[in-house]
């Protein structure tokens, strides 16, 4: 064989072994890769942090409080760790999926309630006028003063997942107010995973 291709081989061989590695990417502690069915309900808030290290955010409510931990590469893949007021677990799993989205209920949820269930997102975009308008296509919607102030100071707060081998971005408009104004779920038309 030809040095280049022994050589390429090699590389081929050494890449591949990288992406198989034990943390499957993870970017947290040494030990994030436990799963959350492997915590036992009443494990101390302390021993959890021993197991996966610090959380990228908590929330505190007096009830009790919930940890997120990025899970995933591009951070598609977000877990929530419930605990009680006294610190202690009482639930585990993911957070960011389909059926945890479709529970969001416009002009019902708030963003303290979106931050509680999902955690911070991952970007906040201010809304965009549709494509046709910027293009100078159709002609701009006559909007009453009112309704051009709240689209100009809500936001979508954005999210995604995984799902069967698909990326998909989850659009949370959120008004000035903090309440919840529209959701919408779909394929991100950047999926890498094809």
């Amino acid at each position: 064989m030809k040095p280049s291709i022994v050589f390429s081989l090699v590389l081929a061989v050494a890449a591949l072994a990288g992406c198989a590695s034990p943390d499957n990417g993870l970017r947290n502690s040494s030990n994030a890769s436990a799963a959350p069915s492997t915590f036992a309900q009443g494990m101390p808030q302390d021993q959890l942090r021993q197991i996966r290290g610090e959380p990228f955010a908590i929330y505190s409510y007096p009830e009790g409080s919930s940890w997120f931990y990025n899970v995933a590469i591009r951070d598609m893949q977000r877990d929530r760790v419930d605990f009680d007021a006294q610190g202690l677990l009482i639930s585990a799993g993911p957070a960011w999926n389909r059926s945890n989205f479709e529970r969001v209920q416009p002009q019902v949820w708030t963003s303290a309630q979106l931050q509680q269930n999902f955690g911070p997102p991952q970007r906040q975009d201010r809304l965009r006028a549709s494509i046709l308008d910027a293009l100078g296509d159709a002609p701009a919607p006559v909007e009453s003063a009112e309704a051009a102030e709240e689209r100009a100071s809500s936001r979508n707060w954005i999210y995604g997942f995984r799902e069967y081998n698909r990326y998909f971005i989850v659009s949370i408009t959120v008004n000035a107010k903090g309440l919840v104004t529209a959701i919408k779920i779909e394929a991100d038309p950047n999926n890498t995973t094809m």
